[in-house]
């Protein structure tokens, strides 16, 4: 390593391998550590030069001692005072024992890394078998999933509707969660997806009555806070801001809010997609347009007065 060289140049100097008062490298250093040939094995420190704030005399930043880390950060900083050994009063006893600590001290520094490096790999490590389906806990899961009538799907590893109805039954959301370490955030998930499970509940295409309007109001106000203990810091997404402030308006001016949806849309989509299709002889698009709205109108017409 870098600091076992450092000081590998130091005991040169001492046993005089090398010339203590040689000169041409811009270094007023008595002991200029670049002058080294084993200087060319230092990976963690280059070349680079500071002014003596005393002295004014310039010197590599190996030489005034910026080994520490954040020391050796500042050697770029031109307002950074540095102090060569000389002013300091630093001496040759002083530098090599000052080098064995900052040696111990990066060795520790590095060991503690590398001890952080090792609990994150293995984080990562369970987190990829996790979210592969390969954990204990998610295998746990699964089977209480399936307990409750809730089978994800092998090809998309996904649930249905109907599956997510299951999973958001209270007395489901009781049992699965059992397999999970009990702990105060596991309780707030559970608030929420009770609370949620009685949104989807009250989500009929039929018109609420008042009283089933106050219910959904109070469930969303549940989710809400839910989210505020759980995840205060997270985004709202467009669909949550609309289920948060606008569903409970919407069901008091018209009284439902499910009787529309998005299927009914995607299916007259795949209608038109099957009549564009069916007259696509048609070279005219206005008029390919006009005999796929005609279509429809009279298929609507069709199914509201037969």
């Amino acid at each position: 390593n870098s600091m076992g060289i450092l000081k590998e140049i130091v005991n040169n100097f001492e046993c005089k391998k090398v010339d203590a008062v040689a000169e041409g490298l811009g270094c007023a250093a008595r002991r200029c550590l670049v002058r080294d040939k084993a200087w060319k094995k230092v990976k963690a420190y280059d070349a680079r030069k500071v002014v003596c704030g005393e002295c004014l005399e310039t010197f590599h930043g190996v030489c005034c001692g910026a080994w520490k880390v954040e020391e050796w950060e500042l050697t770029g900083d031109p307002d950074e005072d540095f102090f060569c050994f000389d002013c300091t009063s630093t001496s040759d006893d002083r530098v090599k024992r000052r080098l064995e600590d900052v040696a111990m001290l990066l060795k520790k520094e590095i060991e503690e890394m590398e001890e952080d490096l090792k609990l994150k790999q293995e984080d990562w490590q369970k987190y990829i078998v996790a979210s592969k389906g390969g954990g204990l806990v998610q295998k746990s899961l699964e089977d209480a999933w399936k307990s409750v009538g809730a089978d994800m799907s092998v090809w998309q590893q996904n649930f249905c509707g109907n599956d997510v109805l299951k999973l958001l039954d209270e007395s489901a959301i009781e049992k699965y969660t059992t397999v999970l370490k009990p702990s105060t955030d596991l309780e707030k998930i559970k608030k929420f997806l009770v609370a949620l499970g009685k949104i989807q509940r009250l989500c009929v295409a039929r018109s609420l009555t008042d009283d089933e309007i106050d219910e959904l109001n109070d469930y969303i106000n549940r989710v809400f806070a839910a989210l505020q203990m759980y995840a205060p810091d997270e985004g709202c997404t467009p669909k949550l801001h609309v289920l948060l402030e606008h569903v409970i308006p919407f069901c008091i001016n018209f009284k439902t809010w499910a009787k529309t949806s998005e299927q009914s849309i995607e299916a007259l989509h795949a209608n038109v997609n099957y009549l564009h299709v069916r007259h696509r002889t048609i070279r005219n698009s206005v008029a390919k347009r006009n005999f796929v709205m005609c279509h429809i109108l009279f298929r609507n017409l069709i199914n509201d007065t037969s």
